[in-house]
């Protein structure tokens, strides 16, 4: 799917299906433009409007407006920008998107910080990277997952030995 088909992207940054605007006014007149060709495989929000749920309303790095996708697919932007050109290309900057689906997956983990045969409640994939950070033994920034909901699937310095 190519978003540039619903809304004017030429005053946007584009990397992938994240937008980045260049100007405040060109957030809300894209956000309508998307408003005014609605797509049933995706819904538009404006960043500070996002369900809670998803997490995208506090980080910086996500675009604006937000594309999320009904299901998982492929979104691109025919708007590619070469060394600050814009320039019509064949190649398209793709995307392989979350989706509001609950971050449906299966989560398999093994190694020696891992406990063998721990079974985890239903988690969020957000939740993987602060448990991959504490198992590298690095201090992650501030993300919208927690290491809590994987603790228990990790040994304790106790078993480590």
């Amino acid at each position: 799917m190519t978003l540039s088909d619903f809304a004017d992207l030429s005053d946007f940054h584009t990397e992938g299906a994240l937008l980045y605007p260049k100007a405040e006014a060109d957030v809300q007149e894209t956000y309508e433009e998307f408003l005014a060709h609605p797509d049933p495989r995706f819904k538009v929000y404006r960043r500070a409007d996002m369900p809670a749920y998803l997490h995208f309303d506090a980080n910086p790095r996500e675009g604006d407006p937000v594309i999320v996708p009904k299901r998982a697919f492929h979104l691109a932007c025919a708007c590619v920008r070469f060394r600050g050109k814009r320039e019509e290309s064949s190649w398209w900057s793709r995307f392989q998107s979350a989706h509001d689906a609950g971050d449906e997956a299966i989560f398999f983990a093994a190694g020696p910080d891992i406990r063998p045969g721990v079974q985890l409640k239903r988690l969020r994939m957000m939740n993987i990277y602060p448990f991959i950070a504490e198992i590298l033994g690095l201090e992650p920034p501030a993300v919208d997952g927690t290491l809590e909901v994987l603790r228990p699937a990790l040994k304790t310095p106790h078993e480590k030995r």
